[in-house]
Order: structure tokens, then C-alpha cells, then sequence
């Protein structure tokens, strides 16, 4: 037995050694965007249209650093919050998490709003801050909708 193994059996006995896979559902995330995710326009399948959403958010705050963020990217946030924090197939620690990276992503972008209006003088602009500069909050989510796909076994129908 390795020293970390011993540390972590002394400091976790009842607990299984962790597997390094934090988001273990995010696999699932290829997939569902082959399966669910159109060229073009929305997804009639939940899980397509959830990771549709979050996927035009992170492409925002990767390639443009939040610098376009309006109205239609708070209603991103507003979909993912309305349909993934409510699903009842996730567990409430789940559902927690996204609620927590839905609102790390909006204050980021109000932030960005702010900046690049200019009620944030350039010289305090903090750039990491504006564009949401983690991978996580946006990974919390995803991992959240591959979850719910293999709970649900199938598309999910939903109106838009």
C-alpha cells in the first residue's frame, strides 16, 4: 500500500478511494450533442437544448470574454436554472451545484456587461473575473445533464 493510500485509509476509513473523475457524467455530453443537437435552431430533446445553452455560454466567455453579454445570455442562464435545477431525476446536491454555477456564469457576465460599459474603470477591469476564466461552473452543468440523460434512458420533450 502507497503512503497516500495509507493517509487517505487513516483519514477516510469508511470512504472508497476517490477515482479522480470529478464530473464523471460529462462523457455522456459527446453523445447527446451528436444525437440531440441540431446545425441549426433549437433541440427538441431536453438534454440537446440544455447543452445547446450552456455550450453558447462558454463559447461566449472563452472566445469573446462575455464582451457581447446581453439579455439573450441571461435567458440561457434563465433556461438552464428553469429546466435542469427543477429535474427531480437529479439528486438535490446536483441541483444545488448547478443553481451555484448558473449564478457564478450570470455574475460573470454582469460583471463583463459592466466592464466594457464602462462603469468599471479599464484600469480595474479584471479580465480572468469578466470572462469566467474556470471551466467548472460550465463542466457542473454539463456533467448535471449527462446525469439526467441516463436517468432519463431517452430524449426528454420539453416547450420552449
Amino acid at each position: 500500500m502507497s503512503l497516500i493510500d495509507t493517509i487517505w485509509e487513516l483519514i477516510h476509513p469508511d470512504e472508497p478511494e476517490p477515482t479522480g473523475v470529478k464530473f464523471p457524467y460529462l462523457d455522456s455530453c459527446d453523445r447527446i450533442w451528436k444525437e440531440y443537437v441540431p446545425e441549426r435552431g433549437r433541440s427538441s430533446a431536453l438534454q440537446g437544448e440544455l447543452l445547446r445553452q450552456v455550450e453558447l455560454l462558454r463559447t461566449e466567455a472563452r472566445e469573446n470574454g462575455n464582451l457581447n453579454w446581453d439579455e439573450s445570455y441571461t435567458a440561457s442562464c434563465d433556461f438552464i436554472a428553469e429546466h435542469l435545477v427543477e429535474q427531480k431525476g437529479l439528486p438535490l446536491s446536483m441541483r444545488n451545484d448547478v443553481s451555484g454555477a448558473v449564478k457564478t456564469i450570470m455574475r460573470c457576465g454582469f460583471y463583463a456587461e459592466r466592464c466594457f460599459t464602462g462603469e468599471v474603470p479599464q484600469e480595474e477591469v479584471d479580465v480572468a473575473r469578466a470572462s469566467c476564466a474556470s471551466d467548472e461552473p460550465f463542466d457542473v452543468i454539463c456533467n448535471a445533464i449527462g446525469k439526467l440523460d441516463e436517468w432519463a434512458g431517452d430524449s426528454i420533450a420539453y416547450e420552449a
